[in-house]
């Protein structure tokens, strides 16, 4: 599977489910042959089609796409550890 194709199905099916899924329900939904992503995917995929990970309850994050509604033309900026202590 290639990078495109990987993007692509987990984009289309995050836009069905607005609320979210764990990277085990994605992959099984998807039949997805990895048993985790890679890190350098997810990334681009956080530039290219907004992916956001968020932290459950537990251990597992659920991935989401950026609400379209919010009116952001950018994505949130992350503090860096030099802004924490101010």
């Amino acid at each position: 599977m290639r990078y495109t194709e990987f993007r692509d199905a987990i984009h289309n099916e995050l836009r069905r489910v607005p609320s979210g899924l764990t990277w085990a329900a994605l992959k099984k939904r998807l039949e997805l042959p990895y048993s985790i992503p890679c890190p350098e995917w997810v990334k681009q995929m956080e530039q290219e089609v907004g992916l956001l990970r968020e932290r459950g309850s537990g251990r597992a994050f659920t991935w989401k796409l950026e609400a379209a509604t919010t009116g952001r033309s950018q994505r949130p900026q992350r503090k860096t550890a030099s802004a924490k202590r101010s």
